[in-house]
């Protein structure tokens, strides 16, 4: 899995703006539109011997002024902590309802990634930012064991097209 320094690692390298990465239960006060990354471990979740934490799985929401999209690779909705923080701003959150990542996968934070990714080149072709992250979710089939591939494919192919050396050589240390 994906670490949270990684995660940012990836962000600068892909040219994201994140507004924060965190853990669930260390949200600020006040959500702004933007993308935010979650991860649903707790504050004081288990650690490796090393004393980081282990982290359990990475989500995110991308919200414009109007509307806000969480995204779960898992489908899952949003914790109550994430639901509480994205409705300091937005009335109502959006969300995916098809499973992208197989369970045995670790690959929460590259779906995470790669939703990010998707909307900074592809969102002046959609009316919504919902619009947007459901065609990014049209890409993965059905079988979600092959949906690891996929996003690494398709994060590859963007990195080699925009000439990312360092984010194309880390990607092909983890696929």
């Amino acid at each position: 899995m994906l670490t949270d320094d990684e995660l940012r690692g990836l962000c600068r390298g892909f040219g994201l703006h994140c507004k924060g990465i965190s853990l669930q239960d260390e949200l600020p006060a006040k959500c702004t539109p933007g993308f935010w990354v979650y991860n649903l471990d707790k504050r004081n979740a288990p650690v490796d011997p090393s004393g980081r934490s282990l982290g359990t799985h990475w989500t995110c929401s991308l919200g414009d002024n109007h509307h806000v999209f969480y995204f779960d690779s898992y489908a899952a909705q949003p914790p109550e902590a994430v639901a509480r923080f994205l409705k300091t701003r937005y009335e109502a959150i959006y969300s995916n309802n098809y499973i992208v990542q197989q369970l045995q996968s670790e690959h929460c934070g590259w779906f995470v990634i790669g939703l990010a990714v998707w909307f900074k080149l592809e969102q002046r072709r959609f009316s919504s930012v919902m619009a947007c992250a459901n065609e990014y979710i049209n890409m993965f089939v059905d079988e979600a064991g092959r949906n690891d591939r996929v996003v690494g494919t398709y994060l590859a192919n963007v990195a080699r097209k925009k000439r990312l050396r360092k984010v194309l050589a880390f990607l092909q240390s983890k696929f």
